[in-house]
């Protein structure tokens, strides 16, 4: 007969339900567009914006917004 612990059946439904989940997202990621807001200064975040990281692993598409700081707001 073959016995299953609780923390066995715990772990399947989480295995199980988060790989619906990713395969969910996967499938509809690329109909989602995000809108970033973004100041423009040097930090290491430009660099994977500037050449389509973000959007290469999202699978989405960014909007990048500038906005401004200071007297300019």
């Amino acid at each position: 007969m073959f016995s299953i612990s609780r923390r066995g059946l715990a772990t399947l439904a989480l295995a199980t339900g988060l790989t619906a989940t990713l395969a969910a997202t996967g499938a509809f990621a690329a109909d989602v567009t995000i809108n970033i807001g973004y100041q423009p200064i040097v930090e290491p975040s430009r660099v994977p914006q500037a050449d389509g990281t973000y959007e290469a692993a999202t699978k989405a598409k960014i909007n990048w917004k500038k906005f401004d700081s200071g007297a300019d707001v």
